[in-house]
């Protein structure tokens, strides 16, 4: 029979010494590699690119759905302007990396920003939290599915046409 003593009980801060873990865990930007070789991940610019990383680096495995970048959160990743945050955020929608969930609402005071998700993971539900498109079973972009399926590394995608930079309308 086990027998609980004042001295037996584990305090939480205490725990890492005792249990051998630690009180936080490490997290980190996931970006299968699957995107990584698509098409849509080699045409997007710098600036994209770090939105990107950021966005991915928000997504901790149930919240996606719900991944902002806030004018204050670009300035914090490098990016100055307004104006390149849009667009940034234009050319990761129109090479399918991200996808609006719920548009921004300017009320003062207060607002709720934009929410995006990522496109190869599934989009999440949170309850009370309503997004303006409904939570998915599979990754929202349907070739990312594919891709899955067929143990592909990545897509067949059709060509998309650049939003800046050498070739751009």
């Amino acid at each position: 029979m086990y027998c609980v003593t004042a001295s037996s009980i584990v305090k939480p801060r205490d725990r890492g010494r005792h249990t051998g873990r630690r009180e936080y865990t490490t997290s980190y930007a996931g970006i299968d590699r699957r995107v990584m070789l698509s098409d849509s991940f080699a045409a997007i610019g710098p600036n994209a690119l770090r939105v990107l990383l950021w966005l991915a680096f928000q997504y901790k495995g149930t919240n996606n759905g719900y991944l902002s970048a806030t004018r204050q959160q670009a300035k914090e990743w490098g990016i100055g302007g307004a104006d390149t945050l849009a667009r940034a955020i234009a050319e990761l929608k129109q090479h399918r990396l991200i996808v609006m969930t719920r548009q921004g609402r300017f009320t003062n005071p207060g607002g709720s920003p934009n929410l995006y998700a990522v496109t190869w993971e599934p989009i999440h539900d949170k309850a009370g939290n309503a997004l303006d498109m409904p939570p998915t079973r599979t990754p929202f972009r349907p070739d990312w599915r594919r891709a899955a399926e067929n143990n592909s590394p990545c897509p067949v995608l059709e060509s998309v046409a650049p939003v800046s930079g050498q070739g751009a309308a």
